[in-house]
């Protein structure tokens, strides 16, 4: 909590809140407001869509809903930037070591919030 509080260079806005809040276009978070009928990832049957499962799971190939990789560039990106086997602490220690590193995970989140909340509209036009 420490290293959080005397980073310098973070800086948080809308889509960085919401990712770390678990708030926004989650689909566990919608259902608590029963704009959804399931909390379920769209892309997979694995479970709920919370931040750390966009964050955490592979989709697509076998199994996936859609049959489409989901966020495996980010996730990757993020995996270079902490130089360790992916993690989300990993990742959010290196965004915090250094301000490039913040910039690019900063850049990726934003990337990764405004395609799940693309994904659930595309969704809600569907229905």
């Amino acid at each position: 909590m420490a290293v959080w509080a005397e980073c310098q260079h973070k800086c948080l806005d809308y889509h960085l809140t919401q990712f770390l809040t678990d708030h926004g276009c989650f689909r566990a978070y919608l259902l608590r407001f029963r704009h959804v009928e399931l909390a379920q990832c769209l892309f997979c049957v694995d479970g709920e869509e919370t931040a750390e499962h966009v964050l955490n799971q592979l989709h697509g190939g076998e199994g996936g809903a859609k049959d489409a990789v989901r966020f495996t560039a980010e996730r990757e990106q993020l995996k270079t930037l902490s130089g360790t086997p992916f993690s989300p602490s990993g990742s959010f220690a290196a965004m915090l070591a250094n301000s490039g590193a913040w910039e690019l995970g900063h850049s990726l989140i934003i990337n990764m919030m405004k395609r799940v909340r693309s994904d659930e509209m595309a969704n809600r036009v569907d229905v």
